[in-house]
């Protein structure tokens, strides 16, 4: 966890001269939790990822005002230019929402944010609410979920803030949305910041889903299945069929190319291509 309130337990290093910087706010751009700094040396104000998500393996640093960003370039495309691009044209009118739903009144907070621009991606951050089920009671669990996932937010989290942000706009930034978290945020004396990791263990789905595992199936009726198959086919029949078996694979193989001299793809659709020829004759 990272705290955000009443302080910012974290810094980051200027881009230009690697110099001290000076937090002084947090924005909350949608997928992107980033903090707000300014260079000692420098001056320039730099927009930084809080290592939250994907962002504790590619997070970026950007000048907004400049249009410049630096970081890995293997998530730049995808992941980095588009916090960037997101910051400089942000969406002023769109009718965000957040519908705030109270369990229980607590005053300090870990704050799991699952907004994504992927379904897998906003699910795997929300599982992540496990691992703070069992955390002091004096702590509470608020988690901000697009309105597509708020059937799963399990019973023990203490506050949900519901968002109407599909998938196809996730990626920009809400100057409304900013403002409301900001405001919401303003009722807790800490808060921190779940890190949300992107593929998380440990986590019972029952929680989310509300559905048991389903019990195993009888004894009595896995028994009864090989009955039935001999009801069905003779006993003569099937042994035919288990004899010929070694030879129609042997067929099989015999017809194809050697695979291992194509590309994947190409192996997979001449195995495809083949079992089709051989099923119809």
């Amino acid at each position: 966890m990272i705290k955000i309130k009443p302080v910012i337990n974290y810094t980051t290093a200027c881009p230009y001269c690697n110099g001290k910087t000076t937090t002084s706010r947090v924005i909350w751009q949608g997928i992107h939790i980033g903090v707000v700094s300014s260079c000692v040396t420098c001056q320039v104000e730099i927009v930084a990822d809080l290592p939250v998500g994907q962002a504790q393996f590619t997070p970026y640093q950007l000048n907004v005002a400049k249009n410049e960003i630096f970081g890995d370039a293997c998530a730049l495309k995808w992941f980095g230019r588009p916090f960037l691009e997101s910051l400089r044209n942000p969406y002023e009118h769109y009718p965000i929402t957040i519908q705030v739903e109270k369990r229980r009144n607590i005053r300090d907070v870990v704050i799991l944010n699952c907004i994504d621009y992927l379904y897998g991606h906003s699910l795997l951050k929300l599982l992540n609410a496990d691992a703070y089920q069992k955390m002091d009671q004096n702590v509470g669990l608020v988690v901000i979920v697009p309105s597509f996932l708020r059937w799963m937010v399990p019973n023990y989290v203490a506050e949900i803030w519901v968002v109407n942000i599909p998938l196809s706009k996730a990626k920009n930034y809400f100057p409304k949305l900013n403002e409301e978290i900001q405001h919401q945020l303003t009722r807790f004396n800490q808060v921190y910041v779940s890190l949300a990791h992107s593929h998380p263990i440990n986590f019972d789905i029952v929680n989310f889903t509300g559905v048991k595992p389903f019990a195993p199936p009888p004894d009595e009726l896995l028994l009864a299945v090989p009955a039935t198959l001999q009801a069905a086919l003779p006993v003569a029949v099937l042994a035919v069929l288990l004899e010929a078996l070694p030879a129609v694979l042997t067929a099989v193989f015999a017809t194809l190319p050697p695979l291992t001299a194509l590309a994947p793809r190409q192996a997979l659709r001449t195995l495809v291509r083949h079992g089709f020829f051989l099923a119809s004759r």
